[in-house]
């Protein structure tokens, strides 16, 4: 009788103690580099960073000296900062915002006909395509940076949280060979389901096209002549931007596309 309650004292705590290891919340903390985008792209970032922190993670922000939002908080994560060429001159915060107003504002008022549309559509990008432009500046300065590279790879990061609308964080993941997490949908162009998802344009609006997953046959042609518009943006006007850091920095046969879609 004794042999049996030990026995059965023994399964009790034996399994007690499965409970309690399966109860205990388990994480291993990681090492992550964040690359964000300035702006209100910044608000979004933050909160993922604080939820990370609180969870033991290591963060480290990589960001550009002309910064607008993004603050240094050594009680909360390290902070790298890229020395922004003295000869670029930016635009400021205002006059960001005035153009972006003006620019919402002639689209609500021109949009109600294609080529409205498309006219509004042609500003828009002209407007990005100039912050592309001046972003390669940075990258740039990340790349021919040699002892910033060193760190980075001494630093063993176990992965990059990005914001992939200026493709820095992707072009990093690869140069370091690290697994890549996105915090947003929206690559360098657009939409990023449209470039790693079957998107069939019958039934999937393009962003901006004022359209619905259900269209007529007209609708139907105009999301096909904004989806061709889009890709004549991208093939002609901005992958190109990327893809000169790409050959000159990650190898001859890379390219932005084939990095957005590892």
């Amino acid at each position: 009788m004794g042999g049996l309650g030990w026995k059965s004292r023994s399964k009790v705590t034996f399994i007690l103690g499965i409970i309690v290891t399966l109860s205990c919340p388990i994480t291993q903390a990681a090492r992550i580099l964040v690359v964000p985008v300035d702006g209100s792209h910044w608000i979004n970032m933050k909160i993922l960073m604080e939820e990370l922190i609180l969870r033991g993670h290591s963060i480290t922000v990589l960001c550009s000296s002309a910064h607008w939002y993004i603050k240094e908080r050594p009680d909360l994560y390290q902070t790298i900062i890229v020395q922004a060429q003295e000869n670029i001159e930016a635009p400021s915060k205002k006059e960001v915002m005035e153009k972006l107003v003006l620019m919402s504002l002639d689209r609500l008022q021109n949009s109600h006909t294609l080529w409205g549309n498309i006219m509004s559509q042609i500003r828009m990008v002209m407007f990005r395509y100039n912050f592309h432009r001046l972003y390669q500046y940075f990258n740039m300065a990340i790349f021919e940076n040699k002892t910033l590279l060193n760190q980075f790879e001494n630093a063993n990061f176990d992965l990059i949280l990005t914001d992939p609308i200026f493709g820095t964080g992707p072009m990093l993941a690869y140069y370091l060979k690290v697994p890549l997490v996105y915090n947003i949908r929206w690559q360098i162009i657009g939409e990023a389901h449209f470039l790693t998802a079957p998107s069939p344009l019958s039934y999937v609006p393009l962003p901006g096209s004022l359209l619905t997953d259900t269209m007529d046959f007209l609708q139907r042609t105009e999301n096909v002549i904004y989806s061709l518009f889009q890709h004549l943006i991208s093939e002609f006007l901005m992958y190109p931007l990327y893809n000169e850091i790409c050959h000159q920095y990650l190898g001859p046969d890379t390219d932005i596309k084939s990095i957005l879609l590892r």
